[in-house]
């Protein structure tokens, strides 16, 4: 028993020593692995710290017993064997290291960025030195000019001929490129067109003809006179192809027909047989290589039966059936008949001669007509249209709502469509049925006729024919016509923040934001205005007098304000103008005086309230009002400009300039009037004028000028206005053919 016992006794002594062992290592991993969880969580660059061990078994290789070192140390004996039960004294259990929570960082909300908005590019081309506001913009997409003259359509192209460049569009398509002299034009104020293929196109500009050989996309222009303008002013062209191969080109001007064998490099006039010195022709077309017609305005057409070798008058004296001698429009149909648009009826010529014609429409104004197959169109002064189908042996109006408006241009194209010039713009039908139309014009608010620009703010304010319109950009145009006393805009001026509105039919003043304040002289055609530093108002009209032999004479006259105030005073009749001529006789045997009263050009007022009047008679000054003195310039005046510096500037054939408002220099002649100074940069450095042949200028304060014309882009040589807009720090130059923008 006893040996059982103690038997017994050393199994259990086994067993409790190998389970405490096996404690003992199991508290070891697991309290180096909460070490080496700690460190992963806080990322410890530091070394692993060793960990002390309270109670370890001797020879433990790992156990120091907290001294750090190697040495050898006594062991406790855990379990005795005088203590059969075993005392146990676990490793301690270390602090963990706190693991952090991980801040919880929101996921962030992303920035809604929204879809660019494409801006164009509205920019104008930086060469030549100018170029036409708005077509050139490179966002432009609208007509040229409400004022469509000729429309040719040649494959699924319209061209239209506008008073503003060469409108090109694509059939059933509102996107216009328009051409200018940019791209070659003689002028952007066009007349006509005729295709003689796809690729070759003929263009009669107000200065030159303009012919094209890549379809209208470049031009070279050919003037046909150097000495006389007026044979540049191609009214009309036409183009054939001679039996040699040699192509003849047909130039109806101004100063008569002129022919062309090598491609406009020369040519030579033709006589029509028009009476006295007559040469005002204004259409041409033929039927084939032999025969051609060319019309007047007022003096029949001519017709040649040889290609152009020599033309026979036809009119109403030698052939009574044509119905009148005032011809608008030329029209040969594929059988080569003859119908002519006149002032009384469509007359057609079976024989393609004009040797007898059949009046069809009788006493209605036909101003143009063309056709396709057995069909022809003539459009009226003011009724619409009628079409035929015959041939034009009977026609119907057509339905189509003309509301009083001239129709100047028509073309049949190959499906039969009709396009139609009326101002404003083209009009489309839908089908060669004639009863519904679309209207080809996209909002455009820039009127042909240009009188003034001025720089107001940070507006261009362009004076037309049609109202007041303004941009800021050049590109877009907002035209005004409420509020306006007459539509017909003589004269700008800007004072004060304030801009003033010379019109037919009174003055007109708006604040800046175009909203009208005031209303003058409502029944005065007013032709110039000037304001004073102090807001007082001059403007100049004319007033009807007796000459005393039973005719009137038109005297000038000035009305005036008191400063700051918008109703005006009794008129100064200038007679300081007038020239009085003796004449013999009346009827009663005694001499009288014919009176020229001469005409006021422009006024203007000085930082002193001094009035200075440019006229046919000279320059002239007032500081009452009431009464004028002459200055030392007598010459024939267009326009004065007063300078921030008070510098006075005097235009007529020469530029004139005073320092102080009494003695003036002549600092520049020309050889053509110049209509209107401006003036502009440090010490007056930038001088321009506008002329009948260009915009002068000046970059050396008149030193010496230079002459720009459309061959450096502008519209057309004919320049009316000019100003620099600070803003956009560009010239504008109102033109016959546009609105110029450059900076030279």
């Amino acid at each position: 028993m006893v040996t059982n016992y103690f038997r017994y006794r050393y199994f259990l002594f086994l067993v409790f020593t190998l389970l405490f062992s096996c404690m003992q290592q199991s508290g070891e991993r697991k309290f180096n692995k909460s070490l080496s969880d700690t460190d992963s969580l806080n990322n410890s660059k530091g070394p692993t710290a060793t960990p002390t061990a309270t109670n370890c078994f001797f020879g433990d290789p790992n156990c120091n017993n907290g001294t750090g070192g190697s040495q050898s140390a006594t062991p406790t004996p855990i379990n005795t064997w005088n203590n059969l039960t075993p005392t146990f004294t676990p490793s301690p259990t270390p602090t963990p290291t706190k693991t952090p929570t991980p801040t919880n960082t929101p996921t962030p909300t992303p920035t809604f960025t929204p879809t660019p908005t494409f801006t164009p590019d509205c920019s104008f081309p930086s060469s030549p030195q100018f170029s036409t506001s708005p077509s050139n913009s490179a966002c432009y997409s609208k007509m040229g000019s409400t004022t469509v003259r000729r429309i040719a359509v040649i494959g699924n192209k319209i061209f239209a001929a506008t008073m503003h460049g060469l409108s090109i569009s694509t059939i059933d398509n509102l996107n216009y490129q328009t051409k200018t002299t940019i791209n070659g034009l003689g002028s952007n104020s066009l007349f006509d067109i005729f295709a003689l293929d796809a690729n070759t196109i003929y263009v009669g500009t107000s200065d030159g003809l303009s012919i094209s050989i890549d379809g209208g996309q470049t031009f070279n222009n050919k003037l046909i006179s150097i000495s006389n303008p007026e044979s540049n002013k191609v009214k009309s062209v036409y183009a054939l192809k001679l039996p040699s191969g040699v192509t003849r080109i047909f130039a109806a001007t101004d100063n008569g027909l002129y022919i062309s064998d090598d491609n406009g490099n020369n040519f030579t006039i033709k006589p029509l047989g028009f009476p006295g010195n007559y040469l005002n022709t204004n259409f041409v077309r033929g039927n084939s290589s032999t025969i051609v017609t060319i019309s007047s305005p007022t003096e029949g057409i001519a017709v040649s039966t040889n290609s152009g070798g020599n033309f026979s008058r036809k009119y109403k004296s030698n052939v009574p059936s044509m119905p009148s001698n005032e011809i608008r429009g030329i029209y040969y149909d594929i059988d080569g008949s003859l119908f002519l648009a006149t002032s009384k009826g469509v007359a057609f010529s079976s024989d393609g001669l004009g040797n007898s014609f059949n009046t069809k429409l009788s006493n209605i104004d036909i101003r143009s007509i063309h056709g396709k197959g057995s069909t022809v169109l003539a459009g009226t002064a003011s009724q619409g249209f009628y079409s035929s189908n015959n041939s034009g042996a009977s026609y119907s109006l057509a339905d189509f709502a003309a509301n009083g408006l001239s129709i100047d241009s028509i073309f049949v194209n190959d499906t039969y469509r009709a396009f139609l010039s009326i101002s404003p713009g083209i009009y489309v039908s839908t089908s060669n049925l004639y009863n519904d139309f679309d209207n080809y014009i996209t909002n455009y608010n820039l009127p042909s006729r240009i009188n003034k620009v001025v720089s107001f703010g940070q507006k261009l304010v362009v004076g037309t024919e049609k109202g007041l319109a303004y941009t800021s950009d050049g590109v877009n145009y907002t035209l005004i016509t409420s509020g306006l006393p007459n539509a017909y805009i003589n004269d700008l001026y800007v004072r004060n923040n304030k801009l003033y509105v010379a019109t037919n039919s009174g003055i007109a003043i708006f604040n800046a934001s175009f909203i009208v304040t005031s209303v003058s002289l409502a029944n005065k055609v007013i032709n110039t205005i000037g304001v004073s530093t102090n807001d007082q108002i001059f403007v100049t009209s004319t007033i009807t007098r007796d000459n005393g032999v039973g005719g009137t004479y038109e005297q000038p006259i000035i009305y005036y304000t008191s400063p700051g105030q918008n109703s005006f005073n009794l008129g100064v009749e200038i007679y300081e103008l007038r020239f009085e001529t003796q004449t013999c006789c009346n009827q009663n045997g005694e001499y009288y005086n014919i009176y020229d009263a001469g005409i006021i050009t422009d006024i203007e007022i000085d930082s002193n309230n001094k009035l200075y009047i440019a006229s046919s008679s000279g320059l002239f000054t007032s500081t009452t009002y009431n009464s004028f003195l002459p200055t030392n310039i007598t010459n024939e005046l267009n326009d004065i400009f007063i300078a921030p510096n008070g510098y006075v500037y005097i235009a007529g054939f020469k530029i004139w300039l005073s320092q102080n408002g009494n003695n003036y220099s002549s600092i520049y002649t020309s050889t053509i009037p110049i209509k209107e100074i401006f003036v502009s940069g440090i010490n007056n450095s930038k001088l321009y004028g506008s002329t009948e042949n260009g915009l002068i200028y000046s970059s050396n304060s008149g030193t010496s000028f230079i002459t720009l014309s459309n061959n450096q882009g502008l519209p057309t040589r004919r320049t009316l206005s000019v100003t620099f807009h600070d803003g956009l720090q560009k010239v504008f130059i109102a033109t016959e053919a546009g609105i110029g923008i450059g900076n030279p």
